[in-house]
């Protein structure tokens, strides 16, 4: 991977738990660890939205990792990420169903894919 040529803005909209969110790029080393290191957002709580600024690679992808309040793992790969777009984490009301969907600044959708979810160890 490259080092990061820029930073963009990036707005994640949490419509599930209580959750910390990390927003990485797509690298092995990342894919294959449980140590992500600070989370990108902290205690993001349902309903709420943060906009914050991360590193932006000339490949694109990111992955993203949540865990929420009730111990609940969230993944995604292969996301691509450009300034100003909006990531929206969701659920349906049984939480068994959840998707990562990503606007751009236009709102037109560059990614959407249903998470992959499990149960995180002591958190």
């Amino acid at each position: 991977m490259t080092e990061p040529n820029k930073t963009i803005s990036v707005t994640f909209v949490n419509d599930v738990e209580k959750a910390d969110i990390w927003i990485l790029p797509q690298t092995e080393e990342n894919r294959k660890t449980s140590l992500w290191g600070t989370a990108t957002i902290s205690k993001l709580d349902s309903g709420d939205k943060r906009t914050v600024e991360i590193s932006s690679f000339d490949e694109g992808k990111y992955i993203v990792r949540i865990i929420d309040s009730d111990h609940a793992f969230y993944s995604a790969d292969d996301m691509i990420l450009g300034d100003n777009c909006t990531i929206h984490f969701k659920s349906d009301e049984t939480k068994y169903e959840s998707s990562i969907v990503v606007l751009d600044k236009d709102g037109k959708i560059l990614y959407s894919k249903e998470a992959f979810q499990g149960v995180f160890g002591a958190y």
